[in-house]
């Protein structure tokens, strides 16, 4: 083993749909994506808190293909480079992507598992807890870090302490207990000896290939398996679809963590939350305005509160007013309309099921949708039609496509925009605009150094975004 005070290789996962926080959250556009709590989403929190190169290495990003543009804008936002990016094609639980980041590691690295979701505001007791974390390693463990828990919590994970390790900060873990019913959580709670499971975990990765190897040797074989297939460009590793969907799908906790004699905790002195519903989200901002009680109202937009307790509202484009009721989330992103009890994720989750069944665009499709040359915003959808307005960044590139059901026509609002229509390419400037005929080979164009803005309306019996037939794409995404 390296020495204890060895950098850790950071591997953050993206996996997740976040549907308890939908409409904010969408499988285009998940949780760690979201601007949830400020001006950076969770995503760009967890890259910054990892950015002390006295004790972090680049880090490993594992994500799904669809969110592959979504990432590399963030990372060039912060100017943080990575050493690989991993882009899954369909989720396959965390050992399966924990396995292809420690498959791209060097074998004597430490890895550093973060979910790119998580809350964690004080970084300075989180890289000392981190150090600890790194030694209990180094002594032959796998770790994790455990949070003391200040309230009776049934969605997550509880670890119980074991005995103190001999040659380091850290705990045996007695016992795994996944998501106590209520009467449980309270005696877990009471006792002292029981604390949540973070999902964060600090692996050696020879280490962890040994016990994957022991404990899930089919699974290792078939991640091994998709790993050797990837298509590979620069640092972008593309897993195939055929191979992945072999690979079963299980928790790195069910996998190793509960199955080893080796697994250890280091008790967290940093502050954490995983903000899974409304209420959390609730909680956490009502803590950082200091007004945490039973009544506090949270309201983000244009909301008037009369008579009503307890609430989170939060409205992109309509006034909102609540009346005589209590501990509610209410949340208006022009498109959606969410009304449900903020402490009902479950049924939210279960609401949004039945979405999927219906295949409404809605699940999946924000309103404002980043892409690889830009983002598009949804201003305006009726049936028959809809307006869009399109952002193309400077030297940003559309595919070469055609639709089989609508016909569009584009307006350049700001911007000189270069359009391909069939075998004619024509340059068009503010106040231009384009015909885009049905069925019509056709792409987009900013080969300026200034962003293009250009309006687009849609008109025909089917307006989804998969009605797009891609013959050419720079950024090499499936046709």
């Amino acid at each position: 083993m390296k020495p204890s005070n060895q950098r850790l290789r950071p591997v953050i996962l993206c996996g997740g749909a976040g549907s308890r926080l939908w409409p904010l959250s969408r499988s285009e556009s998940p949780k760690p994506f979201v601007d949830l709590i400020g001006p950076q989403s969770l995503f760009e929190l967890t890259l910054r808190r990892v950015q002390d190169s006295s004790l972090f290495d680049e880090p490993i990003i594992v994500c799904n293909q669809a969110q592959e543009a979504l990432v590399q804008n963030c990372c060039e936002k912060i100017k943080q480079p990575i050493k690989t990016l991993i882009l899954e094609p369909v989720g396959r639980n965390t050992l399966a992507a924990i396995s292809l980041a420690a498959l791209s590691c060097d074998v004597n690295d430490q890895m550093l598992v973060m979910p790119a979701d998580h809350v964690i505001d004080d970084l300075a007791h989180f890289r000392d807890d981190c150090k600890k974390a790194s030694k209990c390693v180094s002594e032959g463990y796998v770790c994790t870090f455990a949070i003391k828990p200040n309230r009776i919590e049934t969605g997550y994970g509880y670890l119980q302490k074991g005995t103190a390790l001999k040659d380091s900060e850290g705990y045996a873990v007695k016992q795994f207990c996944e998501k106590p019913d209520q009467k449980t959580a309270a005696g877990f709670v009471e006792s002292g000896d029981y604390y949540w499971n973070s999902g964060l975990f600090v692996f050696a990765v020879k280490h962890f290939l040994d016990l994957a190897s022991r404990f899930q040797a089919d699974s290792l074989e078939q991640v091994k398996q998709a790993y050797s297939t990837a298509v590979i460009a620069s640092n972008t590793l593309k897993i195939k679809r055929d191979a992945f969907e072999l690979v079963e799908s299980i928790s790195v906790d069910y996998a190793i963590m509960e199955k080893t004699d080796k697994a250890a905790l280091v008790l967290a002195h940093f502050d954490w939350d995983d903000l899974g519903d409304w209420r959390a989200l609730w909680r956490y901002k009502a803590q950082k305005n200091k007004t945490l009680n039973e009544k506090a109202n949270i309201a983000e937009g244009s909301v008037l509160f009369h008579q009503a307790h307890g609430n989170f509202v939060k409205s992109d484009r309509t006034k909102v007013v609540l009346a005589g009721v209590d501990n509610l989330a209410v949340v208006e992103t022009g498109d959606a309309v969410l009304v449900t009890k903020k402490d009902q994720g479950q049924l939210l989750k279960e609401a949004v099921m039945k979405l999927e069944a219906q295949s409404d665009v809605r699940l999946h499709t924000p309103t404002k949708a980043i892409r690889p040359w830009g983002s598009f915003e949804s201003l305006h959808k009726k049936p028959g039609y809809q307006v869009k307005e399109l952002m193309v960044n400077p030297g940003g590139v559309l595919s070469l496509q055609r639709h089989q059901h609508r016909c569009e026509q584009w307006f350049v609002i700001e911007g000189i925009a270069r359009v391909t229509l069939g075998e004619d390419i024509k340059e068009l400037k503010t106040t231009d605009s384009i015909f885009i005929p049905q069925g019509a080979i056709h792409r987009l164009e900013n080969a300026s150094d200034q962003p293009l803005k250009v309006i687009e309306v849609q008109f025909g019996s089917y307006l989804g975004e998969d009605d797009i037939e891609r013959l050419e794409d720079v950024y090499s995404r499936e046709p």
